[in-house]
């Protein structure tokens, strides 16, 4: 049996770049979906929204509050009914069944196994 996966996101507000994402529509998400974008354009963000989802801990999210904003961080996502940060508080709770592959992700899972060190070498002139 597949597990319920998140079928789109609603509604972002005051995180980071991503001050009042998605006014006008939600975002529809697949099976697996693929986010990229040029720099600075909420990628971080997001995956740090993600990541919070994943674990239930809204207050990661408090270093990406936007500065300016009068809104403080929210979201609403929809995955079998609908899952709400609001005061960097996730109601119902913690959604496990997602996968974050960010720089996160990589620090806590790729190790390079009988690494070379690097070494600077210079040119010797004769």
């Amino acid at each position: 049996m597949c597990a319920t996966m998140v079928e789109r996101i609603l509604e972002v507000k005051g995180l980071g770049v991503l001050e009042d994402a998605l006014a006008d529509e939600p975002m529809e998400l697949g099976q697996s979906t693929v986010i990229y974008g040029d720099n600075g354009r909420g990628k971080s963000p997001l995956a740090a929204l993600f990541r919070s989802l994943q674990s239930g801990d809204g207050e990661r999210l408090k270093p990406r509050e936007t500065l300016s904003s009068r809104e403080s961080i929210g979201a609403v996502f929809a995955i079998n009914g609908s899952h709400e940060l609001r005061g960097f508080r996730w109601t119902p709770g913690a959604y496990r069944d997602i996968e974050v592959f960010d720089a996160e992700f990589i620090n806590q899972n790729v190790h390079a196994r009988n690494a070379m060190p690097f070494i600077a070498r210079t040119s010797a002139s004769s």
